[in-house]
This record gives structure tokens, C-alpha cells and sequence, in this order.
């Protein structure tokens, strides 16, 4: 039995074929709840890279679903399933999250999002327009807080991977408090 080849004559794998009228290559897979799905790149070698990554999280358990959620999509599930708190906390930790954080990054898709853009948002908000003014560190805390628990809801429902939500909030509350105090110097 021959292989299928594209126009360079490299063997094509399952799943793989080169698009002649677009002049470039699709990868077609089902994902775990039988929905089919397919992905494009110019080149062969940019095609398996996209290819192992779904692999990847075809095997890790990460829903393809989830690849396009927002990170305000993600904070609206968070918002609706949480419990367990008292009414003032909830509704700070909403004005939190709609003040500082979805303004800034709500946007963003949360596989986009990285370790710098958090940092990047925490600086963003220790600068501040009134001279002299900077955000007090437990407020800080608090947006952290809530960021870190809506990052866990995506890892909980298998968007993100965990060692991604631990790189993105993990080390950063020391890094916080440092930002913070030296802005104050």
C-alpha cells in the first residue's frame, strides 16, 4: 500500500493532507466528545508542531473545547458556581476583578495568556496617575487572589494544564509585594 504524499513528496500521516486551491496543510481529529475538528499551517513542519500539541493535550485530558474561552468567560463560571463566602467578600472580590482585571486581560484567551501578562497587569496597576499614590499591597493581594482562583476553575475543568496555572500565579505574590514597595521608594 502507498503512502499519501503532498507536492514536496513527504508521507503524509494520518489525519494530515495538503490543501492544493489553499496551498497548505490540515490536520483533521475527533476530539473526546466526537467532534470533529481541524487546524491549518503553511508548512509541514509547522503543521506537526500544532499536531503534537494536540496530541498533547488530547492525552492530558484538555479539553479542545476550552481553546478559545476568554478569561471573562472563564470568570463567569467561576462567578456563577462561588459559594461559601460572605456577601461583602463576594461582591469586593467582583469589583476587583471587574475594575483591575478584566479591563486589562479579561479579553485575552487563557491559553494566550502568560506568566509575563500578569506581570505585566500588576505593574500596569502599581503605576498609578496620581503622583505620589500607589495601590496598597493587600489590594494586590486580593486581585492575585482572584485571578489565581479563576485560573484554577479553568485547570479544574481541564482548559489549562496545572503547571501552567502555577506558573502564572505561583511565585507571584512575593513578586507583588516587591513591585510594590519599591514603586513606594
Amino acid at each position: 500500500m502507498e503512502r499519501r504524499k503532498d507536492k514536496n513528496n513527504h508521507v503524509l500521516k494520518d489525519g494530515e493532507s495538503y490543501r492544493e486551491k489553499e496551498h497548505r496543510y490540515m490536520y483533521r481529529w475527533v476530539d473526546s466528545d466526537k467532534k470533529r475538528h481541524c487546524t491549518y499551517a503553511q508548512t509541514l513542519r509547522e503543521l506537526r508542531k500544532k499536531e503534537a500539541e494536540i496530541n498533547r493535550n488530547k492525552s492530558d485530558g484538555i479539553s479542545s473545547a476550552g481553546s478559545n474561552l476568554r478569561l471573562d468567560d472563564v470568570y463567569n463560571l467561576w462567578k456563577k458556581n462561588k459559594v461559601g463566602l460572605k456577601q461583602s467578600t463576594y461582591v469586593n472580590y467582583l469589583y476587583m476583578y471587574e475594575h483591575f482585571i478584566g479591563p486589562k486581560i479579561g479579553k485575552m484567551k487563557i491559553k494566550d495568556i502568560r506568566k509575563s501578562t500578569v506581570l505585566g497587569l500588576y505593574n500596569d496597576l502599581t503605576r498609578s496617575s496620581d503622583i505620589g499614590k500607589t495601590m496598597a499591597i493587600n489590594t494586590l493581594e486580593v486581585i492575585h487572589n482572584v485571578l489565581r482562583q479563576v485560573l484554577q476553575v479553568a485547570v479544574d475543568d481541564d482548559y489549562i494544564r496545572k503547571i501552567r496555572q502555577r506558573a502564572l500565579c505561583g511565585k507571584l505574590r512575593r513578586q507583588i509585594i516587591t513591585n510594590v514597595r519599591n514603586a513606594r521608594h
